[in-house]
């Protein structure tokens, strides 16, 4: 039996070598493409993450600048110069997330306004005794 393979390989070794050569980098095209489309979904999900954490900074910082102008105006209300110095305020401090998400300034007093009731409730509640 063992001579029978040694006698056949010479017929076939030609035959493996083209088989290897012929399926070798298709091979390697499909494992490479495999690990591309592995990291492009890896990838999007950091993409997704960073939007998030970015996204969630933008809302603390607009409930951060509302507390600020409403301390500093020391308003039981909120007016037109409460909402343009919170809206000042989350421009200087989070210039860049104004740009990525494409914020205009009616948007950014929109989501200013949203969060009225919850900053003037946490007020409130603050200098009740």
């Amino acid at each position: 039996m063992k001579t029978f393979f040694l006698a056949l390989w010479p017929v076939l070794e030609p035959l493996v070598a083209l088989f290897v050569t012929i399926v070798g980098p298709v091979l390697v095209t499909w494992i490479s493409a495999q690990l591309i489309a592995f990291l492009k979904i890896n990838s999007e999900a950091r993409k997704a993450e960073l939007e998030k954490t970015v996204s969630e900074a933008l809302h603390r910082s607009i409930a951060n600048g509302l507390k600020a102008a409403v301390t500093k105006f020391k308003a039981d209300s909120v007016s037109t110069v409460i909402i343009n110095a919170a809206a000042d305020y989350v421009v200087a401090n989070n210039p860049d997330a104004i740009k990525r998400f494409d914020i205009s300034p009616g948007t950014l007093n929109e989501m200013i306004l949203s969060k009225v009731p919850d900053v003037l409730a946490t007020i409130n509640k603050a200098n009740t005794p």
